[in-house]
C-alpha cells in the first residue's frame, strides 16, 4: 500500500535522527515509558482513586472510557491497516504501526486527566498552568515515538486526533446519558496530603519499576 505522507515521514524520520544524542534518547526513553501498559495501570488507577475519593463521579467515567475505549479503537484499527514498523528505530517495539497507541493515550489518559484538574482549580494562572503541562506532556509522549524511530509522524498525528475526536464522543454520550451523574462545573479542587501521598506513590512506583527493568 502506498502511503500519501510516505515523503513527510521520511523528512520527519530524517530530522528526528539527525537530533539523536545519548542524553536526549535516554530523556526520550522515559518519556516513552510513559505509554507503557505497565506505566498506564499505575497512572489509571491513581487518578481514578483520586476522583472516587472525592466523590466526583463523572471525572472517573469520562477518563475510564476515554481511556479503555481508545486503546479498543487503537487495536481494531491497528489490525485493519496493518502497517508495519519504520525500519531504522532505535529498539525493537512489536505490532503494527498505525496509529500510534502511545499518542492515543496521551491524550485520553494524560491530557485528559491535566485536563480535568484544571477545571477543578481555582485562579487562571494556575489553572492555564496546568492544562499547559497536560498538552506539552501529550506531545512529548508523541515526539518521543518519532525520535526513537518506532513510529511514523503520521502514526503520532493519526493518533492525536483519534485520541481527542474519542474523548469528544464520550463527553457528549456521558452528558447525554448520564444526566444523574453530576458535571464538572470548575468547583475548587482541593489537593490535600492524602492526594499528594497517592500522586508520590503512582512517581514512585514508576522510577522504581522502569530503573529496575532497564538495569
Amino acid at each position: 500500500m502506498k502511503w500519501s505522507l510516505s515523503g513527510f515521514d521520511s523528512y520527519i524520520a530524517s530530522l528526528a535522527e539527525s537530533c539523536r544524542s545519548p542524553a536526549l534518547t535516554d530523556l526520550m526513553f522515559w518519556i516513552t515509558y510513559l505509554g507503557k501498559w505497565q506505566s498506564l495501570t499505575i497512572f489509571f488507577i491513581a487518578a481514578i482513586a483520586l476522583f472516587l475519593r472525592h466523590k466526583e463521579r463523572f471525572e472517573a467515567l469520562f477518563l475510564s472510557f476515554s481511556f479503555i475505549g481508545s486503546l479498543l479503537f487503537v487495536y481494531i484499527l491497528k489490525t485493519l491497516f496493518k502497517r508495519q514498523r519504520p525500519d531504522m528505530a532505535v529498539y525493537i517495539e512489536s505490532g503494527y504501526s498505525f496509529p500510534s497507541a502511545h499518542a492515543v493515550v496521551a491524550i485520553t489518559l494524560y491530557a485528559l486527566l491535566f485536563y480535568l484538574l484544571a477545571r477543578r482549580i481555582e485562579g487562571p494562572f494556575l489553572k492555564g498552568a496546568v492544562f499547559t503541562a497536560g498538552a506539552v506532556l501529550a506531545l512529548f509522549i508523541g515526539i518521543s515515538r518519532i525520535y526513537l524511530g518506532v513510529h511514523y509522524a503520521s502514526d503520532v498525528l493519526a493518533g492525536f486526533a483519534l485520541g481527542l475526536g474519542w474523548v469528544l464522543v464520550v463527553k457528549h454520550i456521558l452528558k447525554r446519558f448520564c444526566r444523574s451523574v453530576p458535571l464538572f462545573e470548575g468547583r475548587g479542587f482541593r489537593f490535600d496530603p492524602f492526594d499528594a501521598l497517592t500522586l508520590l506513590l503512582a512517581l514512585t512506583t514508576f522510577f522504581l519499576y522502569w530503573s529496575i527493568k532497564g538495569a
